[in-house]
């Protein structure tokens, strides 16, 4: 699924858009998507915008 943009990975979970799935995501996991994305590639990038 990494590949897949994020409108597409909402479809499949059966959020209305990708905002909402946004949303839910953040809520649950503390980052967006595209931040958990850029962190499971470059985990010390993250690390340090959020220091």
């Amino acid at each position: 699924m990494r590949r897949q943009p994020v409108h597409v990975i909402a479809a499949r979970w059966g959020f209305p858009n990708a905002a909402a799935f946004s949303r839910s995501f953040r809520a649950v996991y503390g980052v967006t998507p595209q931040a958990y994305r850029s962190e499971a590639q470059e985990p010390r990038a993250v690390a340090e915008q959020q220091a």
